[in-house]
């Protein structure tokens, strides 16, 4: 029991350390866009961002794409979901490897719209939408075998991850 303690503690710092987010440099994004992205509140709700803080296409558009990507390291989950959302939409060659450096983005759920759904999602399994094979979007972006194998692993690993936690709040 004190083991598998041990080894949950290990494992939580381990995903907190390694997270894109606190790679987050300020100084590559200009400084407009900080004060702008750190009135948001830490709801992690990408709608109300567009709702009530004109987070828009209109905003997006003035972002330039290396500003995007680095804001894929923002410690607020609603604004990395955002960027990288752009990103895909701008069809940026940088999406699949977004994936490698933010691999464990698996703790925040942030509320989104897919088609004519709201649902949760983490910044990952988000990504992963895009990125899995007959997305729809992977033709966009040109995928070497290591990253479609990659892709693969990854979304093994979140069924599993996702069948746990539904076991354990069941509990």
């Amino acid at each position: 029991m004190q083991n598998r303690l041990l080894l949950s503690i290990l494992f939580l710092a381990f995903s907190i350390l390694s997270r894109g987010q606190a790679n987050f440099d300020s100084a590559k994004v200009r400084i407009k866009i900080i004060k702008s992205l750190n009135n948001f509140p830490s709801d992690d709700d990408t709608m109300l961002l567009t709702k009530q803080f004109g987070f828009s296409r209109t905003t997006i558009k003035t972002i330039t794409s290396k500003e995007l990507i680095e804001l894929t390291n923002f410690p607020k989950a609603a604004v990395r979901m955002a960027a990288l959302e752009a990103l895909v939409d701008r069809h940026n060659i940088a999406v699949p490897a977004l994936l490698l450096k933010n691999r464990s983005d698996t703790v925040n759920f942030i509320l989104v719209q897919f088609e004519c759904n709201q649902g949760y999602m983490t910044f990952v399994d988000r990504l992963l939408f895009f990125l899995r094979p007959n997305s729809g979007w992977t033709n966009y972006f040109v995928i070497s075998k290591e990253q479609n194998d990659m892709i693969a692993s990854i979304l093994e690993e979140r069924k599993i991850s996702m069948a746990y936690y539904f076991i354990s709040r069941q509990k």
